[in-house]
């Protein structure tokens, strides 16, 4: 880590009095097997949350050699699968990865590009094309080409929403305004090669960002432009490129490039992993700033993605090595909480791919991984840790007064329940609640609230115990 860069995670982890903070495994965590395990390591889903709370989830399933689907899956807010596999289209020759978007109206878009296999449809030209639905049981397949493109097949498809509710749409280095026959690409970059592109819109000025990597010899890293309503000056990302063996050098990024906005304040944010040959830490750079923060340290095997949360927060996820872990920051993202330890899927052998949605709170964290001898998608559900101290740290043997502070990564958590020595506290709009306890000695404390896992500490103890809580339902994996 250069001495220049500070590290978030450095600034978080801080411990105060009788509270220990600390990152942590979550021992028995679920995981949901989203695809089949006959899946190739390069597939990748689309995410969306719907109006009723569900995560919508797109991804494509190989049938024969020769032929594949395009499927749907929901899960509901406490992590649960609510909607097996259905079908958005079938039988195709091939698809790209697609994307998802919620319009306006509240209608889930799935926009993706391939070649149906069928001479003279204009669904066998490589374009874009596009199917919608009310409600993700019943898909309807917009009618042909929607791009003068017929290349558009030839990598995984981003989309986003403009802040007047059009989509933007991008394949390797192409983007296009709106859906139509007529909607004409261009190019953000001239020369070969841009791979991967992600796209992602400011809430408070409505502009979306494209983000995508390039291996050209004179443009080499991940760049970001603004490319809606018009066109901005293509930027570097800071801490992409690496000098290694005295020439500049960057690793590949094999899924799309993981841009995210905030919920209903500014700033767009990439995720991406630091270092050449071998990746040295997991980075997010907010577009405009003239450096990346550090999140965590990794020890190369590293994949990352960002996703907004309530109140302006962020959630990284990232893969290190053999780990899956995730962190979520405060509401001006300025601090990042203990990086939570999330396992790995059963017979985990490697991980391609890992992305997150954490807009309802919790994070759904969907890693492709190889386990068990196949390739597939792996779904669990991660929730947000809380922060809790005490003053003073130790009471005397006759007891006394005590208050208790309770955070969210440094913000205030209000009514948040504590249990202490028989008595049930909440907490006021300053994190905090007091009482009185009879004697002092080792207390144990608890706090919950709403969608967050349990914490606990030791009242007069050295330090204190916190731990990443587990849904109470026991099941048994998915195969």
């Amino acid at each position: 880590m250069r001495k220049d860069r500070i590290s978030a995670f450095a600034l978080a982890c801080c411990c105060f009095l009788s509270y220990l903070c600390h990152g942590q495994t979550a021992p028995a965590r679920q995981w949901t097997r989203i695809t089949p395990p006959n899946d190739i390591n390069t597939n990748e889903v689309a995410l969306v949350r719907g109006r009723d709370a569900q995560l919508h989830v797109a991804w494509k399933r190989q049938t024969t050699p020769q032929k594949m689907d395009l499927l749907h899956t929901a899960i509901d807010a406490d992590g649960n699968v609510v909607v097996e596999a259905g079908i958005i289209v079938e039988g195709w020759n091939s698809l790209t990865a697609p994307a998802l978007v919620l319009e306006k109206d509240g209608r889930l878009r799935v926009v993706f590009s391939g070649l149906s296999g069928v001479s003279g449809s204009p669904y066998n030209a490589g374009s874009v094309y596009s199917a919608v639905s009310a409600d993700g049981h019943n898909w309807k397949l917009v009618p042909g080409q929607l791009s003068t493109s017929g290349y558009a097949y030839t990598g995984p498809t981003a989309a986003a929403l403009d802040g007047k509710g059009v989509p933007i749409v991008a394949w390797g280095g192409s983007v296009q305004t709106g859906l139509s026959a007529k909607s004409q690409p261009r190019d953000v970059q001239t020369g070969c090669c841009a791979y991967t592109p992600g796209l992602a819109t400011d809430a408070s000025t409505g502009e979306v960002l494209m983000g995508w990597f390039s291996n050209a010899d004179k443009a080499l890293g991940i760049f970001v432009e603004t490319v809606s309503p018009s066109a901005g000056e293509k930027t570097l990302a800071p801490g992409s490129v690496t000098v290694y063996g005295g020439s500049a050098q960057s690793a590949s990024v094999d899924q799309q490039i993981p841009l995210s906005g905030r919920i209903s304040t500014s700033g767009v944010f990439l995720a991406f992993c630091e270092g050449y040959p071998t990746a040295k830490s997991v980075d997010l750079w907010q577009y405009g700033q003239a450096k990346p923060t550090v999140i965590a340290g990794v020890n190369g095997g590293c994949r990352a993605h960002v996703s907004a949360g309530p109140e302006g927060r962020l959630w990284m996820v990232w893969s290190n090595g053999g780990k899956l872990l995730a962190a979520r920051s405060n509401r001006a993202v300025s601090r990042w909480g203990a990086p939570i330890q999330i396992g790995t899927p059963p017979g985990w052998d490697a991980t391609y791919r890992v992305k997150g949605e954490g807009s309802a709170g919790p994070l759904d964290v969907f890693a492709h991984v190889g386990a068990g001898g196949g390739v597939s998608t792996w779904h669990t559900h991660v929730l947000p840790l809380l922060a809790i101290n005490a003053a003073p740290a130790s009471l005397a043997t006759g007891g006394g007064d005590v208050t208790f502070t309770v955070t969210d990564v440094g913000d205030p958590a209000t009514d948040a329940t504590i249990h202490v020595a028989g008595q049930t506290l909440t907490t006021n709009a300053s994190g905090q609640a007091s009482t009185h306890l009879a004697k002092g000695g080792l207390i144990p404390v608890s706090v919950t609230a709403p969608g967050y896992a349990e914490t606990t500490m030791t009242l007069g103890s050295a330090a204190a115990a916190t731990h990443a809580g587990t849904r109470t339902t026991k099941r048994k994996p998915k195969k």
